[in-house]
């Protein structure tokens, strides 16, 4: 009988908890959001033939799109710390879909002027084409694995914060197409920067760019030898503004953002822009003000850029490869 009112039990104490002083060295939220995804793919053949320029814009799409998150914090009187973010999002593009799973893990020093930490995060993306299922989709879609160094400095309202990472691909070797040998992408480095304003202590406006460039494998395609042909990386450069409003003396927020993505592929031939604008609620447990979470809490995020491989090429098969 007492095991049938365990889970009933802790989520009382997970609603009071909700309610508790900044003291508590403990602090979770999860969070939903949905918003819209527009996509424009380009071909620009005259990157390659300057004697023909021809530029010339692919149809775009536009879909749904949706993201979960659970962070959950504790910081010890010591001031060391540890967190951990789960993340689901998943993206539409008219005839092909794009998601990921992250899993991250923070261990930090935190003062009241400073956090110095480190991340690791694992991402397993995913892709699909609604019309074209036979290609082998994986082969855009590896797994990655990200590990790196973040900091954050507070002044008064402001916050500022900042992640650096390498990435490596792995598990590429079971993925389909044989002339790709060991895999797409080689490795990478993913980068951001944030700025956070606190217009009162439950009301946040941020600011954020990140860069993501990966390298990938020499490898050679139909003839073609991908890696000194086409370039030998890809570049993915995203800003966005968000906002969060979290209402007094109660343990929800409401949630908006905005972020324009521009992915370069094959020294320019091809491109992807993706303009997404987001609308959330989250629920908080632990600090009593989002201030107090930013500065004491689960403050940290794990590397969130859209997984470059499926996006740009579940884009490509959804305009070009897709049977009309």
């Amino acid at each position: 009988m007492l095991i049938k009112k365990v889970p009933a039990l802790f989520f009382t104490m997970l609603s009071l908890n909700a309610y508790a002083d900044d003291s508590s060295p403990f602090d979770m939220f999860i969070s939903g959001e949905v918003g819209y995804n527009h996509v424009s793919p380009k071909v620009d053949p005259s990157v390659y033939d300057n004697n023909d320029p021809i530029d010339y814009s692919l149809p775009n799409s536009s879909d749904v799109s949706y993201k979960t998150r659970a962070s959950f914090a504790y910081t010890d009187p010591n001031q060391f710390g540890l967190q951990v973010d789960g993340v689901y999002a998943r993206n539409g593009m008219d005839k092909s879909t794009a998601s990921n799973v992250d899993l991250a893990g923070h261990a930090f020093y935190r003062t009241d002027k400073y956090l110095l930490g480190a991340i690791t995060q694992y991402r397993k993306p995913s892709l699909s084409s609604k019309s074209y299922n036979y290609i082998p989709t994986d082969i855009f879609a590896p797994e990655q694995f990200f590990w790196g160094a973040e900091a954050q400095a507070y002044f008064g309202q402001f916050t500022l914060y900042g992640q650096i990472a390498r990435q490596e691909f792995v598990n590429q070797s079971n993925y389909g197409i044989a002339e790709l040998g060991s895999g797409l992408g080689d490795h990478g480095l993913a980068l951001s920067l944030k700025a956070r304003y606190f217009i009162n202590e439950n009301w946040r406006v941020d600011g954020s760019y990140a860069y993501n460039k990966v390298y990938l494998n020499n490898s050679i395609i139909g003839g073609i030898d991908i890696y000194n042909e086409i370039g030998n990386s890809a570049n993915q450069n995203t800003f966005g503004l968000a906002t969060e409003y979290r209402f007094a003396n109660k343990p929800y927020s409401l949630t908006a953002s905005y972020e324009h993505t521009s992915i370069d592929l094959f020294r320019g031939l091809f491109s992807v822009d993706t303009d997404r604008a987001m609308v959330g609620f989250r629920l908080n447990f632990g600090k009593d003000s989002l201030k107090a979470r930013d500065q004491s809490g689960a403050s940290l995020d794990p590397i969130s850029q859209d997984a470059l491989f499926s996006t740009a090429i579940g884009s490509l098969y959804n305009q070009i490869l897709s049977p009309r």
